[in-house]
Formats: C-alpha cells, sequence, structure tokens
C-alpha cells in the first residue's frame, strides 16, 4: 500500500500547490508586477531561496509574516485558513 502513504503525506501540500499556481496564474498583469515588486525584496528572497519548494504553504505563510500586503493577492488561497 505504498499509494495510500504517498496520497496522505502529500496530497494536501499539492492542493495548496495548486491553489497557489491557480491564483497566480488568473492575476491581471499590474498585479503580477505588484507581487514581484514585494517578493524582490532582499529578506522576501531570502526566505524563497531558503525556503523548500516541495511545501510551498510553508514558504507562503513566512511571506506573508514578512510582507503582509501579500496577503491582498492571495485571498484565494487564505480564504480555506481563515
Amino acid at each position: 500500500m505504498p499509494d495510500k502513504k504517498w496520497h496522505k503525506l502529500f496530497r494536501k501540500e499539492l492542493i495548496r500547490g495548486r491553489k497557489l499556481r491557480n491564483a497566480f496564474m488568473f492575476q491581471k498583469d499590474d498585479n503580477i508586477n505588484k507581487i514581484f515588486s514585494l517578493l524582490s525584496q532582499e529578506e522576501i528572497m531570502k526566505i524563497l531561496n531558503e525556503g523548500d519548494i516541495d511545501y510551498p504553504s510553508k514558504i507562503g505563510f513566512k511571506l506573508l509574516i514578512k510582507e503582509p500586503r501579500l496577503a491582498k493577492y492571495a485571498y484565494g488561497i487564505l480564504k480555506d485558513y481563515l
């Protein structure tokens, strides 16, 4: 039953990653420019470079703590946690 273990371990994170991707995909160009402007800050880049790409939700929460203005663009993802 290795498939069940894999599913249990990664299902939630895969769903979160898909929601993150979808939230980004449907942003207007102007919003994407603003997001990248916020993400290009030195402290934010450090979080991105040190984070684990396999767990985007962990990186996302650290980013939101450091740069709360990102929450404006992440509502579709955050509503599941509110």
